[in-house]
């Protein structure tokens, strides 16, 4: 059986978010967002930038350390599509 492959968004590899603006909103560096999230400065580089294919799970730690952080600071919780721009969130899981 050969193993499953990654599944990455969106059609034609890139995907635009509002991380940077999420992330700024809350007072947070590239840094300390990496380090909640328990990925690489560069890898939330990538997503703020949107010009490469990530998996869904660099996401999903970028989502629950926005919602981590909101948290602290009395904020209500992101929807999952709030990362992004002009997609239609029924296809996002």
């Amino acid at each position: 059986m050969s193993p499953r492959p990654t599944r990455r968004h969106a059609p034609g590899g890139k995907r635009e978010s509002h991380v940077k603006d999420l992330r700024v909103e809350l007072g947070l560096t590239r840094v300390e967002l990496a380090k909640l999230a328990e990925l690489s400065d560069k890898t939330v580089d990538r997503v703020e930038r949107g010009n490469q294919a990530l998996r869904e799970t660099t996401y999903r730690k970028i989502f629950n350390a926005l919602n981590k952080a909101r948290a602290k600071e009395g904020l209500s919780a992101l929807a999952y599509q709030d990362l992004f721009r002009n997609e239609n969130a029924k296809g996002v899981r």
